[in-house]
């Protein structure tokens, strides 16, 4: 869900369980996609740029059995929306 928003890409292609690491847009990242995504009520992952320079602009990100379908279908709607309002900023 979160690559079809085209903000955001999965950093690893080997298969994972419940947690993946996602690298964001630069120019969505460097907007602050943390941080709007907390104002919004989600909780984006956890910044790993700080532990590692590599992977400055990566979350890392869980979804268990006890993630709700919507709860993952409202973040993705949220990177979009903040995606668009990015992308119309550029204009």
């Amino acid at each position: 869900a979160l690559e079809k928003t085209g903000a955001m890409r999965r950093r690893f292609a080997a298969p994972f369980w419940n947690e993946f690491v996602v690298e964001v847009d630069p120019a969505l990242w460097k907007r602050g996609l943390v941080a709007q995504l907390e104002a919004r009520g989600i909780l984006a992952g956890v910044s790993l740029g700080a532990d590692d320079p590599a992977l400055e602009g990566c979350l890392l990100v869980a979804a268990t059995e006890t993630t709700r379908e919507e709860s993952i279908r409202a973040y993705a709607a949220a990177v979009s929306a903040l995606a668009a309002t990015a992308a119309a900023g550029k204009r």
